[in-house]
């Protein structure tokens, strides 16, 4: 697990769409996760291959890749695995 005991988890379980302004989200979690360095987000979803790389670009560019995980499409049946 990428995370420490004392760490917290934010999680997004949702389509990986232009229309759900995911660079917004990333953009809030990075003002909250300087001033809080143990915040983590973990984005839970799939979605159109090019939106998804062009998220994870702008992970990479914000320097953020070590602190904001994206798992992909995974079945309903385990995402209360990942919210536990």
């Amino acid at each position: 697990m990428w995370l420490q005991k004392n760490d917290i988890l934010l999680v997004y379980a949702g389509r990986i769409a232009l229309e759900k302004n995911l660079p917004f989200l990333i953009e809030a979690f990075t003002g909250v996760a300087k001033m809080m360095p143990n915040v983590h987000l973990l984005l839970i979803g799939g979605g159109v291959q090019q939106y998804q790389e062009e998220i994870h670009e702008l992970i990479e560019e914000l320097n953020f890749s070590n602190r904001i995980k994206s798992i992909g499409k995974i079945p309903y049946t385990e995402l209360p695995q990942h919210l536990a």
